[in-house]
This record gives structure tokens, sequence and C-alpha cells, in this order.
């Protein structure tokens, strides 16, 4: 088969279960901001309630360095397609019984238990998925589109916001309140199952990298973990901390910032929900954008650029909310999007040079979630908290602080010298493999 035309497979496969991750996700965090504050927790004090359903939200990125140092150990050793089927079929199923659960009025204290048990499966295998998808693709990619190949999980996961946000939208809008919080809200989650097939009927169509067979590490004292820490511990540690800028550039404002606007910004969550859905279909051009950007300028000048957009964005935000004009909160909402979808889509293709091929699932698997685990899944809890304690500039001075800091991580990060040439001598790719700056 082509080169070419396996190449456009991996693309495809690794946008379309990247956009499963990031349906189930959305789902799950738009829910967390609008409705389980008010389905699983008492009603008595309602910012109590809000809180504790941000944590449920951020308990899933608890597991998702677990996720990460199993299934990407496991990409390393017996192959990636395997692991990211497994991991699809998980993700999905966990999504799809969460939208069957009894509510706190129906099972009481226990609807919070069974929500939080789910989501740590969803976390667990979502510790994979999107490394795993950026991972396979800038493998199969030539060298000189490893940018746009590796920006496929961030055009899967633009795409998957977009259905996650229209899933939702469309109850909301032609339910009563009470019907919607009853039955309306758990349509979409149950949905997750046509997509989990779809993706992983084209996943199944993908072939294996080639060569792995005889490349992958054997015996004990070669676990991918240690290998990994052994050889690149310097880009082990700057890929984590340049990996709080995409978690900070979403997470704040798509997650706390909703629930923020919902209660201060005087706005409806229909209003937000049609916002959210023209941003993240922005959000798939400025990603494309970005990859071909990599593949032109450097990778890493393009992903620093799309932190130091995002801390400028940062500073207005709250207060283009909290003055309730509805032109303005879309201006805030687009404007803190446009850095984030530029660190999104260079992202992949950054991480995947930092590591050598027989630990580079781990590597990258690795970086991305534990990185969510410290500054993803906390962000919407400490912005509550922040805004309680100190009103929400605090909440701005905090993630341009973590996106600086992401910037500096991502310039000090070094390519491995042998990233590229490994991977084009074992495709057999005719396109002429060259050095060029991260």
């Amino acid at each position: 088969m082509d080169n070419e035309v396996i190449a456009r497979r991996v693309f495809r496969a690794g946008m379309i279960g990247t956009a499963l991750e990031w349906y189930d996700f959305i789902l799950y965090g738009t829910a967390s901001a609008l409705v389980f504050a008010t389905v699983f927790f008492p009603k008595e004090d309602p910012t109590l309630a809000t809180l504790a359903a941000f944590a449920t939200f951020g308990v899933g990125f608890l597991a998702r360095p677990l996720g990460a140092l199993v299934f990407g150990q496991l990409g390393d050793r017996i192959g990636r397609k395997k692991v990211l089927i497994l991991t699809l079929v998980i993700m999905g199923t966990a999504s799809a019984l969460m939208g069957v659960l009894p509510g706190y009025a129906t099972v009481g204290a226990s609807a919070p238990l069974f929500l939080v048990a789910l989501r740590l499966v969803q976390g667990f295998a979502a510790g994979a998925e999107y490394a795993g998808a950026g991972t396979m693709a800038v493998e199969f990619a030539p060298p000189d589109r490893k940018g746009i190949m590796g920006a496929a999980p961030g055009i899967g996961a633009a795409i998957g916001s977009v259905l996650s946000a229209v899933a939702f939208t469309i109850p909301a809008a032609v339910m009563s309140d009470d019907a919607f919080l009853l039955w309306g809200w758990r349509v979409p989650f149950v949905l997750s199952v046509v997509m989990l097939g779809v993706a992983v009927y084209v996943r199944r169509k993908v072939l294996e990298v080639p060569g792995f067979e005889s490349d992958r590490p054997t015996g004990a004292r070669q676990l991918p973990i240690v290998a990994l820490i052994r050889q690149s511990p310097r880009n082990l540690i700057l890929g984590i901390l340049a990996s709080f800028g995409p978690n900070i550039g979403f997470y704040v404002p798509v997650v706390f910032g909703t629930s923020y606007a919902a209660q201060h910004g005087g706005v409806t969550a229909a209003d937000l929900t049609t916002i959210h859905i023209v941003v993240y279909l922005v959000g798939i051009g400025i990603t494309v954008l970005s990859g071909f950007l990599a593949d032109r300028w450097t990778k890493r000048g393009t992903f620093i650029l799309g932190a130091l957009i995002t801390a400028v964005a940062a500073l207005p935000f709250f207060w283009l909310i909290d003055s309730q004009n509805l032109p303005r909160i879309w201006a805030a909402f687009l404007l803190f999007s446009i850095g984030f979808y530029v660190m999104a889509g260079a992202q992949g293709a950054l991480l995947a040079s930092l590591f050598t091929r027989r630990t580079r699932f781990t590597g990258v698997a690795v970086s991305r979630e534990f990185s969510a685990a410290i500054a993803g899944g906390t962000a919407p809890f400490i912005a509550a908290l922040l805004v309680a304690w100190g009103g929400p500039l605090s909440v701005s001075c905090y993630a341009i602080a973590l996106l600086v800091l992401c910037a500096l991580a991502a310039y000090g990060t070094v390519a491995h010298d042998d990233s590229e040439q490994d991977d084009s001598a074992l495709l057999n790719l005719t396109a002429p493999v060259h050095k060029e700056a991260v």
C-alpha cells in the first residue's frame, strides 16, 4: 500500500479516536458546570455542590497519569494500534454508563460515588488516547509533514468538542429545564456508543508501525519508563511543564469560565453552548494552520507563540465576562481559544520529537497526562477557590504564570537527534530526511 494512503488512514484514525475522547471529556466538563451539581449532589449549598462537581471532574485526571504509564509502556512494547483500540472501548463504555446513572434524589450518597468510579475509569483510558494518536501519526509522517500529521489529535479534539456541544445544546434547547435535568442531559452520554463504534472501525483499518516487532524493547531492564528516565530526563520534565499551557488554555475558560459566565455574565446556558460551538469550529481551522506553521517554521516556535497569545488573552478574560455584555463575552472566549489551538496544533509533533521511538509513546503520554493531572484537572477547582478568596483577577494571574512557565519550558526542549531519521528509515519514505529546529 502506498505510504501516502497509509499516512492518511493513520491521520483519520487519530483524528476520529481523539474526537471520541474529547466528546466524552467536554461532555463531562459541560455537565459538571451546568448539571452535575444539581443531579448528583445535595442542593442545600449551591457553592459547595459546584465545588464538589468540579472536584469529580478533577478526579478523572488523577487516573490519567496511571493510564499514561500503563498504556504508554504497552504501546511501546506490544504496539500502538492494539492499545489505542483498547483505550477507545474502555473510554466510550464508561461515558455511556454515565448516561444511565441514578441521581442523588434516587440513591443518595451512592450517586456521586458511582460517578467518581466511572470518571476514574474514563480518565485511566484517556491517559493514552491523545498521546498515542499523535505519536502514531507523527511516526507515519514524512519529515516535512510531521507538524500537520501531529496535529491530527488536536483537530480531532476540536471536532469532538463541536459534537459534544451540539449534542448538549439540542436537548437543552427543545426541552424544559425540569425535563432536561431529569433525563435530557443523559442522551449525549448514551450517544457516545455510536461514536465508539465508528472510531473502533476506522482504527482497525490502520496498520501497526512497520518494524515494530524488531525494534521494541525486551526484558525487565528495558522497560520503556526506565529507558525514558535514563535517556531523556530533561526533555521529560520540560515536556510536562510545557504541557501546562494547553491544559490551562482549555480548562480555565471552557470548564471554569463556563460556570463563571453562567453565574456572573448574565448569559444563558444556550448562549454559552452556542459560543463554545463557534469557538470549537474556529479551533479546527486554527489547529490545521498551526500544524502547517509548525512544518514551515518550527514546532517549538509555533507552540511558544500559542502560549504567549493565551497569556495575553487571559488578562481581560473575566473583566469581559463581568461586563455582562454578550459581544464582549463572545470576544473573551474567542480570544482565549486562539492561543490554545495554536499550541494544540504544534504540541503533537513537538512532544514526539523529544523522545526516541522505543520510548516515545510513554514519553509523550507521561508528559501530557502528568501535566493534565497537575494543571488541567485542578484548574477549575483552583480557579473557583481563587475567585472566592481573591476575585477573578487572581485567576488570570494564575493562568498567566503557568503559561509563561510553559513557554520557558518549551524553549528549553531539544529534539532528540535520531527521532526523525529513525522514523523515516523504518517507513522507507521517499521524502528527504533533514534536521530541523524544534
